[in-house]
């Protein structure tokens, strides 16, 4: 299902440990990790809880010149968790894990960790020299160009074997100069009428794949649906190859999904998974929900909690904003960035007025200028 970068396979069951170093998934030799690159370490147990998602693992990697990271693992099904390690320098790291299941505790080993190639320049954050622009940790400028795409996960998603039709569409965005994808974790239908001329193979609504158990019809939320985030992992991955950042949108309110009650159990079984299991790529951008605050799902005190509850899971300290512009212009504090929705014509100054009573924030506006007119009416704006 998923094409990692590297993957270390451990049967701690039978005290076997095929080597501490790093097989590619598509080669047979060893290779080294590499700065900047999501790197895999997958380890199998013989016993698992009656949620094995609840688990808590994690381990601490720690490199030659102090540097710390503890980082939280996930379970991956087939009776495997994985944690995934984004190195922020080149060295020897070393790591041990932890966990109250005995099998996954106080596993121990050595990274040699190979300077950044092939134009890799780490995570995106913002500019310490610059309030309103985002740089990349060698600090290399970051301009977004952004590309909208609430349903690029469902492209592929009821295909388990490929993504053919998630490499045309994002090859096609690389190839016109865009450089970030805006994007849900799950979405499931719109809510207003479709056009009767659609064509079948071009309708996405309604996806065979949900993230919990059950189905958006009849859900089990007590049950995360594995499945549905390793072929999310081939989306961001693919992203992540062609260089262009994946803007997660965590959740989304007006697109007829089923979630749980906000802040039980399986809400926040659902949140900390998806944190913890995309938190290592660099290429990532969080998005608490798409029309935040919108739709009556919530209000202000959760979006509140969701963002303090991610800056405690995510080691790596990803980029955070809200979609939702009422929300980023009360509590700017609150976020790394403003993300504003505005389609007046009249762009520019609207935006300098934006930037006028924003101050010390880099601003996206990320959903503007309507809908072009196309081959089907949908939603013109």
């Amino acid at each position: 299902m998923r094409l990692p970068a590297f993957a270390l396979h451990l049967l701690l069951a039978s005290c076997v440990v095929i080597g501490h170093s790093f097989v590619h998934a598509d080669e047979a030799s060893p290779q080294t990790p590499t700065q900047w690159e999501v790197t895999e370490l997958r380890f199998q147990v013989d016993t698992l809880a009656d949620n094995p998602v609840d688990t808590p693992f994690s381990a601490t990697f720690t490199n030659e010149a102090g540097q710390t990271l503890k980082v939280p693992g996930f379970y991956d099904g087939d009776q495997t968790y994985c944690i995934r390690f984004t190195p922020s320098a080149a060295g020897k790291w070393t790591y041990q894990t932890a966990s109250p299941n005995t099998e996954l505790n106080a596993q121990t080993g050595t990274l040699n960790v190979a300077a950044s190639t092939d134009g890799r320049r780490g995570g995106i954050e913002l500019d310490p020299d610059n309030d309103r622009q985002f740089q990349f940790q060698n600090e290399d400028r970051y301009c977004p160009i952004a590309f909208e795409c609430d349903w690029l996960f469902a492209l592929d998603a009821e295909n388990a074997g490929d993504i053919p039709k998630t490499r045309q569409f994002v090859d096609t965005l690389a190839e016109n100069g865009f450089n970030q994808v805006v994007l849900n974790v799950f979405a499931y239908d719109v809510k207003w009428a479709k056009d009767d001329r659609l064509d079948s193979k071009y309708e996405y609504g309604s996806p065979n794949v949900y993230p919990f158990a059950g189905d958006n019809e009849s859900p089990d939320h007590s049950k995360l649906n594995i499945e549905h985030f390793q072929r999310l992992d081939r989306v961001i991955e693919y992203l992540d190859q062609k260089g262009i950042a994946a803007h997660l949108m965590v959740y989304v309110w007006n697109k007829r999904v089923n979630w749980p009650q906000a802040n039980s159990d399986a809400d926040n079984r659902y949140f900390d998974y998806v944190v913890r299991r995309y938190q290592a790529y660099p290429n990532l951008i969080w998005d608490i929900s798409k029309e935040a605050l919108g739709y009556g799902h919530n209000d202000v005190t959760y979006i509140h909690g969701r963002i303090k509850r991610l800056r405690e899971l995510d080691a790596y300290q990803r980029l955070i904003t809200v979609h939702d512009y009422g929300y980023c212009r009360r509590f700017a504090d609150k976020i790394d960035f403003v993300s504003v929705q505005l389609w007046q014509s009249e762009l520019y100054h609207v935006m300098r007025e934006v930037c006028k009573n924003i101050p010390g924030k880099p601003i996206l506006n990320i959903e503007h200028g309507g809908y072009e007119k196309g081959p089907y009416v949908v939603f013109n704006g």
